[in-house]
């Protein structure tokens, strides 16, 4: 099959035929001759066709694809004047093949095909050759035809689309509280920034409501971790570690350097266990031996009761104490 395309029409075939970006400059320029389009052809037939309009002096837009023969069948767009197609016509009989002799049939009816008019009453002729097709809708209430009257204006004009707000409002995180309140304010005033129903004149800025929201989740941020049950747990070491054997006590300081601060709310169980690495090794302090602590937990310096030797040697010397001051004061007393 092939169709007569009118030139206002080009960049949207193109556009549709799939040729390269950079060859529709070229071919929009050469629209003021009669562009036809012939549809699902052999891709070897679209090449041979490309490279004799280019000999007769005409082109032929194919698809990116086309030379490499990426699809089985494909459309072209010919671009020519009527010079060109009759030298194309001519190399088509020399061509039976690939579908040639159907091309150059449907070829020679469309170029020879008489321009379709109307005779007015008053002589006056309409000629067919670039119709266009208007629609009429009324919004007035006395319209002759009542399938062309709307009750109101809003619904002669196109909705702007709205699927990339509702997509960007689907994707708003279903828990916020683990955000910063400033950050979730900020979202929260993009979302209510959409207006809805707005008509397609307003796409652009239907689209920059989307792109608001969008950013403000990705400018969503997380809350710190609470560190409250570290800090207690730190709070609660004693203060003299001296009366604490040295492996409770390392085991002690391990659990305080594995503290990592600046952890965000995700983190929070990961901070609790450095919370419970540190009470753990509190409760797991052992003492010395020999050493009984003072409430304030500093060591006592009085003398042990658990060794019988000094019990005994600290009798005898109260006793010989005792016997010595009795002894020397016999002897004041005698002198005296």
């Amino acid at each position: 099959m092939i169709l007569k395309l009118e030139p206002q029409t080009l960049a949207n075939e193109f556009s549709q035929l799939g040729i390269h970006p950079a060859s529709e400059a070229i071919f929009l320029h050469k629209s003021e001759i009669v562009p036809l389009k012939i549809l699902d052809i052999r891709t070897p037939a679209a090449n041979i066709i490309k490279q004799e309009m280019l000999a007769c002096g005409g082109d032929c837009a194919i698809p990116a694809g086309c030379v490499v023969c990426a699809e089985e069948r494909v459309d072209v767009i010919l671009l020519g004047t009527y010079k060109h197609y009759a030298r194309l016509l001519e190399k088509l009989t020399q061509m039976p093949y690939f579908g040639m002799a159907g091309i150059k049939s449907e070829l020679m009816a469309i170029l020879d095909a008489p321009i379709p008019q109307t005779i007015l009453s008053d002589g006056r002729t309409l000629n067919y050759d670039k119709m266009l097709v208007m629609g009429i809708l009324n919004i007035t209430p006395d319209s002759f035809y009542a399938g062309s009257r709307v009750p109101q204006l809003e619904q002669v004009v196109e909705k702007a689309d709205y699927s990339k707000v509702d997509a960007a409002i689907s994707a708003i995180p279903s828990d916020l509280s683990i955000y910063t309140e400033e950050s979730v304010a900020n979202l929260n005033a993009a979302k209510d920034a959409v207006v809805r129903d707005l008509d397609i004149t307003k796409q652009a800025e239907v689209d920059k409501m989307a792109e608001a929201i969008q950013n403000a989740i990705e400018a969503l941020q997380l809350k710190k971790a609470d560190y409250s049950k570290v800090d207690a747990a730190l709070g609660n070491i004693p203060k003299d570690l001296s009366i604490y054997t040295k492996e409770s006590v390392a085991k002690l300081e391990e659990a305080k350097e594995a503290v990592v601060r600046d952890l965000d709310i995700t983190k929070q169980a990961e901070v609790d266990k450095m919370a419970e690495a540190i009470q753990k090794a509190i409760d797991n302090l052992k003492k010395k031996a020999n050493v009984q602590p003072t409430p304030d937990n500093k060591p006592n310096n009085s003398v042990t009761t658990g060794d019988g030797t000094m019990i005994l040697l600290m009798i005898m010397l109260v006793v010989v104490s005792g016997g010595t001051i009795l002894i020397a004061d016999k002897k004041r007393r005698r002198n005296s």
